[in-house]
């Protein structure tokens, strides 16, 4: 289970310099050059998610059951997924869906953890879940979308990670 934690809180942690940090970065990127940030950045994400993968796999040997759901839960579950796979789509298609959420893929990043941990009800399994979503991380990211314009839109001398 430590891994597993330490898996979540490097692979986070690297993803969230930009947002809680981002003077931080510049001036690693300044100090070390854009190609070195972008090795060290991506060396250290591929290591936590190495340890996350790993470390669920040893925590799902022995889990932590959280409490025991009951068999009802599976068929609602099951019915939980449709809003995600709407709002999915509904993030490359242009419509009123769109209109009124803002993110939907967002939306969906949280709706599906919260559905894992409510039927899986484990502890590795709601560790993951909760730390992905429906926490602070997509929402950090539609604040942090907010200041600058659309993530995907590179502007004249912006940096890109």
């Amino acid at each position: 289970m430590t891994l597993l934690i330490v898996g979540l809180l490097l692979f986070l942690g690297i993803h969230s310099v930009a947002i809680v940090a981002p003077a931080w970065r510049d001036a690693q990127l300044a100090q070390r050059g854009e190609p070195a940030w972008k090795g060290l950045y991506s060396v250290a994400a591929a290591i936590g998610l190495g340890l996350i993968i790993y470390g669920s796999s040893l925590a799902r040997q022995a889990p932590l059951v959280l409490y025991t759901p009951p068999t009802a839960r599976r068929h609602v579950a099951l019915l939980m997924l449709l809003p995600v796979f709407v709002l999915l789509l509904a993030a490359y298609l242009p419509g009123r869906i769109k209109t009124a959420v803002k993110h939907p893929m967002l939306l969906a990043t949280k709706l599906w953890p919260l559905r894992t941990c409510w039927r899986t009800a484990t502890w590795p399994t709601c560790c993951c879940s909760v730390a992905f979503s429906p926490g602070p991380w997509p929402t950090a990211f539609r604040s942090s979308a907010g200041r600058c314009g659309p993530c995907w839109v590179r502007r004249p001398g912006q940096r890109t990670m």
